[in-house]
């Protein structure tokens, strides 16, 4: 007689943190949570997603991890409130403490503090000056708001074309901005992009603007490809995750060349893209979860 298959045990519901249906180009967005979703899934977990805004019982998942709320930016004091309220009923990752930190890119200038080094950073708290590039000390800058994603409200000024500082200050008018010189090896070497769990390396990146453009998402044409980072890319990576004030569930460190040396843009610990069906990691980010979980 065929013996029954074992039932796989019940370990408990998991949300993935969503947001509304995405427009457009950015609905890919979610489309890497699937493999994640069956990961854990194969794990015994229940997993489900929901809206970050939703007026959920959070205690009943035994943890919430934050995935593709690429709106959260929209709408800052909001989420930061659903994060709080979401962490005082169950756990959830990354931590609403790092999430509040890391939603304000000023935390470049905690980094710089901290000895990391990072692409020269200024941070002006109501629109640009008159001559960004002057008090910057460059003729070419890179602007943008302190809260955004996904390349939103980011603008190349030139000091030699008065055009283009009039259209970024129209365009950042009252809003806290975030400054840094144009870095020229976007063209040629583009991103490069480490992926840790737990803070264990996973997987690198190499990211790569559409020609003609500076900004690396894929959808504004952008092209992302497997790599092996440098020494000094993960020497800088490593320093950067042991500045931090708590270990993350998942980061994603972004760096550029900068005067012959690797520096870092962004560290990303909210929402993002982790390129997981690229690099076959849904496994690795499954297990990270099932350590957090004991």
């Amino acid at each position: 007689m065929a013996r029954a298959a074992r039932a796989m045990p019940h370990l408990g519901r998991i949300a993935l943190l969503t947001a509304p249906p995405a427009p457009g180009p950015l609905a890919a967005l979610g489309r890497e949570e699937q493999g994640l979703a069956e990961a854990l899934a194969s794990r015994g977990f229940a997993v489900e997603r929901i809206r970050w805004d939703a007026q959920a019982d959070w205690s009943r998942y035994r943890v919430v991890v934050i995935r593709d709320t690429w709106d959260y930016h929209f709408r800052r004091s909001d989420f930061l409130t659903a994060m709080d309220r979401v962490a005082g009923e169950t756990a959830l990752f990354n931590s609403a403490v790092q999430v509040r930190w890391n939603s304000d890119k000023g935390y470049l200038l905690d980094l710089r503090d901290r000895s990391v080094r990072v692409v020269p950073t200024t941070v002006f708290d109501d629109g640009l000056p008159p001559d960004p590039c002057g008090l910057v000390g460059t003729d070419c800058i890179v602007a943008k708001p302190a809260v955004g994603a996904s390349a939103f409200k980011t603008f190349v000024v030139d000091r030699g074309k008065p055009e283009t500082l009039a259209l970024a200050s129209a365009e950042l008018t009252g809003m806290r901005c975030l400054v840094q010189p144009f870095v020229p090896s976007i063209h040629t070497r583009g991103e490069t992009s480490l992926v840790y769990f737990n803070g264990v390396y996973s997987h690198g990146l190499r990211k790569q603007p559409a020609a003609g453009d500076f900004r690396v998402q894929e959808e504004l044409g952008g092209r992302t490809v497997r790599t092996e980072p440098s020494q000094e890319e993960r020497v800088l990576a490593r320093a950067t995750l042991e500045a931090l004030s708590e270990r993350p569930l998942y980061a994603r460190v972004d760096m550029v060349q900068w005067e012959g040396h690797p520096a870092i843009l962004e560290v990303e610990l909210i929402e993002p893209v982790l390129y997981l069906a690229l690099a076959q990691a849904a496994n690795r980010f499954a297990e990270a979860i099932c350590e957090r979980l004991g």
